[in-house]
Order: structure tokens, then sequence, then C-alpha cells
């Protein structure tokens, strides 16, 4: 079962550039520290991420 922003009780709202800017950031960011955190041996719990990564929990 996926992430359900309805369920959660999220509201996501994208008023300006510079908020769509830092969802940008943190997407292009966030997937390559989590890659790092995994090759230097320490481990991600998925809850976690699924809590950092609202839109889109990965594995």
């Amino acid at each position: 079962m996926g992430f359900e922003p309805a369920r959660s009780g999220l509201v996501f709202h994208c008023p300006d550039a510079a908020t769509n800017a830092v969802i940008c950031w943190h997407t292009e960011y966030m997937n390559p520290a989590v890659d790092r955190l995994r090759e230097v041996g320490r481990e991600v719990d998925a809850q976690v991420l699924a809590r950092i990564f609202q839109l889109a929990a990965r594995p």
C-alpha cells in the first residue's frame, strides 16, 4: 500500500515557484544522501523514508 495523502491528513499546496524549488531540491539531494548512507553501511529504515518522502516512499 502506497502513501495516501487523503488518509494522512496532510495537504500539499504549491503556491509559488519558491515552494516548487524546495520540493525539487529535496527530491534531487535526499535521494543521493540516502544512497550514500547505504553505501557506507548505514541502515535506513523504510518507515523513516516513508515519512521523509511523503509523495512516494522509497524502498
